[in-house]
């Protein structure tokens, strides 16, 4: 039987995709959207995370292996490794030129894999919530294989016997983030993330928080 391992995409910037208009007003999605960062030393977060994932699974690139979420020496090294394999120019940071290789190699690695045959279960990995302001929110997860996904979230726990609100992303992406707007300052809000793969296979993580700044 054909072994399968997980495959993150290295960030949601490098995805080419629509953004899907949130149901609320005052809610805005990126499901597929992130700013053009170069990920380089010293970077840390989700991207990384990803990037690392990614790396892992490259032969000879990255025998380490360790998933920290911290652009270090090691990372660098790496990505120096995947450059000089590719005949890239070994500059130790993922800029567009790096960033495209990442895409196809992930891309190709799905197509040999045969992920997409409904075999391999959805999971939801990095779940990392960002409390920007007062009124804004900001979460940012990741998945072992494309998925749509729906973001639901409440100032009433638990969610289940609640109407919460609901932000769908309807692009097949591996990596997913959502930015929220509206809510109360000094506030708990609670949220689950669903996701359905591309033969309806889903999966919904536990109820989580987090809580608005006061003004």
């Amino acid at each position: 039987m054909m072994k399968y391992t997980k495959i993150t995409l290295v960030v949601v910037a490098m995805l080419v995709g629509q953004v899907a208009g949130a149901a609320e007003p005052v809610v805005t999605i990126s499901g597929v959207m992130a700013p053009m960062t170069v990920l380089k030393l010293g970077a840390r977060g989700g991207e990384v995370t990803a990037l690392q994932e990614q790396l892992k699974g490259l032969p000879g690139v990255y025998p380490e292996g360790l998933i920290t979420g911290y652009f270090g020496t090691l990372t660098e090294k790496a990505v120096r490794k995947l450059q000089a394999q590719n005949g890239l120019e070994q500059v130790g940071y993922v800029g567009p030129k790096t960033r495209e290789l990442l895409l196809k190699l992930s891309k190709d690695k799905i197509t040999d894999m045969g992920v997409g045959d409904g075999k391999v279960a959805p999971q939801i990995f990095d779940v990392q919530p960002m409390v920007t302001s007062s009124t804004t929110a900001y979460v940012f997860w990741t998945t072992n294989k494309y998925t749509t996904s729906d973001f639901l979230y409440s100032n009433s726990t638990p969610l289940a016997s609640t109407t919460p609100m609901k932000i769908t992303d309807s692009n097949m992406s591996f990596t997913h983030s959502v930015n929220i707007s509206g809510l109360m300052p000094n506030t708990t809000y609670y949220y689950m993330i669903k996701i359905n793969d591309n033969r309806g296979n889903p999966a919904t993580t536990t109820e989580r928080s987090f809580t608005t700044l006061a003004n």
